[in-house]
């Protein structure tokens, strides 16, 4: 089989455009899968073109916990692992603000806490 002259090119290229859009266990999926039409490609270019596809929180933290030996199996383990912790930060921070607000929207804090009505407080029940 033949290939084009710019094959190799046209590889990286499509490697530099994915971007998580969902799971960080797809991106890699699919970042595996277009590496493997990209054989001679060094260890560290792989890697900084594994993190550019991710959302900048998520590259942010990758980066600070990469050290200069990790490749990119330590990297995209590094991505699920951040990416868990976020999304159970972000789930918890969630409930939080749905447990401050009432059944009509009105924060908890503006609530009596001996009767529960809005308007006053439980000094004024």
């Amino acid at each position: 089989m033949v290939l084009p002259p710019n094959w190799q090119t046209e590889c990286i290229e499509k490697l530099m455009a994915i971007r998580k859009t969902g799971a960080v266990q797809a991106y890699t999926d699919k970042f595996q899968e277009l590496l493997l039409d990209v054989p001679n490609m060094q260890e560290n270019e792989d890697v900084a073109i594994s993190i550019k596809g991710h959302d900048d929180q998520l590259k942010m933290e990758v980066r600070l916990k990469l050290t200069n030996e990790d490749g990119l199996v330590e990297a995209m383990k590094i991505a699920d692992i951040v990416a868990s912790i976020i999304q159970k930060s972000s789930g918890a921070r969630d409930k939080a603000e749905e447990s401050s607000q009432g059944t009509d929207g009105n924060s908890s804090k503006d609530k009596c806490n001996m009767c529960g009505r809005a308007g006053h407080f439980a000094k004024d029940c």
